[in-house]
């Protein structure tokens, strides 16, 4: 960031707890929350984007029900004056 001429430069960690509810409701979350996934769906197409969804549906199916809490997701944060 300095290197782009920003000054009094602080990186703040922030996390963000998702509650796990259903499979389907926490697959939208994601989805609608990742700007990877987001990328991903768009460039795979309507009928193969449905086929990567089944396959990550099934895994959740089998993976969430195990967890003991809710999932926690931490992100960097820059924050300077320019």
């Amino acid at each position: 960031m300095q290197e782009a001429g920003f000054r009094n430069i602080e990186i703040r960690s922030v996390t963000k707890t998702f509650p796990v509810g259903s499979t389907g409701e926490f697959w939208d979350d994601m989805v609608k929350g990742s700007a990877p996934i987001q990328m991903m769906k768009k460039s795979l197409g309507k009928e193969m984007w449905r086929e990567k969804e089944k396959l990550a549906l099934a895994w959740l199916e089998e993976t969430l029900p195990t967890l003991k809490r809710p999932l926690t997701s931490d992100a960097w944060l820059g924050l300077g004056v320019k």
